[in-house]
């Protein structure tokens, strides 16, 4: 993220929220240079605002790996997912969209502190998981209502 949030071969990184579903709560993401104890760098910076009455409410980052949701990737060459974060202390959530997905998407929680951290996701371990068709995968908070402010740095598949 070191000038914007794009990334090759997507749309880029944008918002997502409940609001697809109905819900209230919001999301707002922007490249800011931050400290990441590696010294300045570029990192996606998102806000939060989880709100109730939902019954699964989220606010977050989303990064469609195509234009639709009807057009999946395969990801199965990949078994972890990896990326350094640090925010509103809390559980936050990965949740990875898949073709024909219905309902609560596959999702897996992850802590976030206020200082760096890195989090590995393990894809096996994630239920439902379709990694043949995932169409998109969103950074989190949710669902404890409130304000939360997170930063995100270093995102990627791993092998």
């Amino acid at each position: 993220f070191e000038t914007d949030l794009s990334v090759a071969g997507s749309p880029g990184w944008t918002t997502t929220s409940d609001q697809i579903a109905g819900g209230q709560s919001t999301a707002s993401v922007s490249q800011i240079v931050a400290e990441t104890g590696a010294g300045s760098s570029g990192v996606m910076a998102v806000r939060t605002e989880i709100k109730p009455g939902f019954p699964f409410p989220w606010a977050g980052a989303f990064l469609g790996f195509s234009g639709s949701f009807t057009e999946g990737r395969n990801i199965s060459s990949f078994t972890k997912l990896h990326f350094d974060v640090k925010g509103t202390p809390g559980t936050y959530r990965a949740m990875l969209f898949t073709v024909g997905g219905a309902g609560i998407p596959p999702t897996a929680e992850f802590p976030v502190a206020e200082n760096w951290s890195s989090v590995t996701i393990t894809l096996a371990d994630v239920p439902g998981l379709q990694p043949k068709s995932t169409t998109g995968l969103a950074l989190v908070s949710g669902p404890r209502p409130g304000v939360f402010d997170f930063e995100l740095d270093n995102i990627r598949f791993e092998p």
